[in-house]
Parts: C-alpha cells; structure tokens; sequence
C-alpha cells in the first residue's frame, strides 16, 4: 500500500524501492519533484501516475511502443524520470538489439497532458536538463579501432537530445569503457 506519510520531495526524482503502489512494478515507482505524484510501471506495460496524497490513480497510459524492427516490445520493468517542471515523464525500457556486451536503453518521452508518446533515443545514463528540454545521455556502446592498430576497444559518446525538435547532438567523440554521466548542480 501506498504510504503518503512517507513521501517527501525530492530535488532529483529516482527509483524509491521504499514505496508500493498498487497495481505498480516492484522498484519502478519515481517520484515527481514537487512530491505530490508518483509514477510507475503497471505489469511491464503500463505507466500509472498516482497522487501521493490521497493515492488516486491520475492516469494509467499503455506503453504500446515499437522497437526500432517495428516489433512490440516484450514485458520488462519499465523506468520513469520526471522532467523537471513534471509535466513530462522520460521511460527507459530495454533496448532493442541490446547485448549482453552492449547493454543499451530504449527511450521515449511521455507528455502527462496529451498522453502522447515520443521515440527519443537509445543509451544509457539518461538525465534531463535543467531546461527540461534536453536530456543527456550516453550513446550505446560499440567496437572503434585504435588508430593506425588492428586492436578494437570498447567506446561511447555523450550526447543531448532535443525534445523540441526530436534531434540528437553528439558531444563528445570516443569516450573509453566504464563511462557514467554524473551532472553537477548549476550556479
């Protein structure tokens, strides 16, 4: 059971293990920034959002998504993100053409007023900017050759995706493996 005594705001919504909803996932449930929802997985293919106060289902939006090969995707522990004005929600689910030596991401932005769906891009480490209208992210890994080597390493690239204009920038050229995003408060 929900347990709104519980729930407090927080500056950086994440994955709270500490709460159940019912109807929700195990360990999917994310809390908006201004602390009043929660949002979370419904049986691997459903996003609930559920008011903390009173425990009321707010919306219940099915995750109908298609990979990439024009497939649905199988059930799995969807993930949510809030942006930070909580007006959009960011869902990971796994990626299509994920390895067990590339593991990647699939995302896609969720309007909360529309209930549309956008297929925003594949990696890892996903986190919005402050202006809610880019995320960040890091890119799946692939092989790159060493220059002037025949030896191949792992890499990844930072990246930005732009909700406005659904386009990704790459910020960074080959980064080495056991890349993690970390972003640093602004001033």
């Amino acid at each position: 059971m929900f347990d709104a005594a519980s729930a407090t705001s927080r500056s950086v919504p994440q994955v709270d293990a500490n709460v159940a909803v019912p109807g929700c996932d195990d360990g999917t449930a994310s809390r908006s920034h201004d602390g009043g929802r929660v949002a979370c997985a419904a049986h691997s293919e459903e996003i609930a959002v559920v008011e903390v106060r009173t425990g009321r289902e707010l919306a219940h939006v099915p995750f109908d998504r298609q990979s990439a090969a024009g497939e649905r995707y199988p059930p799995w522990s969807l993930q949510s993100t809030w942006s930070p004005d909580d007006a959009r929600l960011l869902i990971a689910t796994f990626g299509y053409g994920s390895t067990s030596t590339s593991g990647f991401l699939d995302y896609f932005v969720l309007d909360l007023a529309t209930r549309r769906w956008t297929r925003a891009f594949s990696g890892n480490d996903a986190a919005w900017l402050d202006d809610g209208r880019r995320i960040v992210f890091t890119t799946p890994r692939e092989l790159t050759r060493l220059p002037g080597t025949a030896k191949r390493v792992w890499t990844t690239r930072l990246a930005v995706f732009d909700r406005a204009t659904s386009s990704v920038t790459t910020l960074t050229s080959d980064l080495t493996n056991h890349t993690a995003l970390t972003l640093c408060a602004t001033r």
